[in-house]
């Protein structure tokens, strides 16, 4: 299922959605666990802010990005195949 380069920005807008959909579904249970273990930046002297803020939103955009570009690269894995050697495509693939 290789995609043509003209549909390059279709699936941009896809990898964009899912990056979205994701962070913003995993962003309320990382919010829970980290008022659970006490990752969140309580109100300070200074009266910024009047309540505390979960300090784990980070890691929803992490996992949002990662996700979007694993499934990016899924899908444009067999026109890559063609081109690049295998041995550097698992050098890409798993980081050896």
């Amino acid at each position: 299922m290789s995609v043509p380069d003209s549909d390059l920005p279709v699936l941009l807008g896809a990898a964009a959605l899912v990056a979205g959909v994701v962070t913003s579904v995993v962003v309320p249970p990382l919010v829970r666990l980290a008022v659970a273990f006490g990752a969140v930046e309580r109100p300070g002297a200074e009266g910024r802010d009047a309540r505390s803020i979960p300090r784990l939103g980070g890691v929803a955009m992490v996992l949002g990005v990662a996700l979007a570009c694993g499934l990016g690269a899924v899908v444009r894995w067999p026109m890559w195949s063609q081109v690049i050697p295998r041995q550097e495509l698992a050098a890409l693939a798993f980081g050896v």
